[in-house]
């Protein structure tokens, strides 16, 4: 992944993050920090844990579309007709 990949998946989850907080908020009617803190803890757990999981899926996509290469072909001539 290079610089630009970074940042757009960073900025993207910086959105995401931000949604999710701005909701919360809302919905919100007193804020406590025993409420708050659990919340947040468990969103950077999950995004965490999903941007991991994510890369070790692409990774191992990546290793065996390259093992591969001529089946890929094969099934996307299949694919279009």
């Amino acid at each position: 992944m290079g610089i630009i990949e970074s940042i757009l998946t960073a900025a993207s989850l910086c959105a995401d993050c931000f949604a999710v907080t701005l909701c919360s908020g809302v919905t919100l009617k007193k804020i406590e920090w025993k409420e708050v803190l659990p919340l947040a803890f468990a969103f950077a757990v999950i995004q965490t844990l999903l941007l991991l999981l994510g890369w070790l899926f692409g990774a191992s996509c990546c290793c065996f579309m390259s093992a591969a290469p001529c089946l890929w072909r094969v099934s996307g001539r299949i694919l279009k007709h």
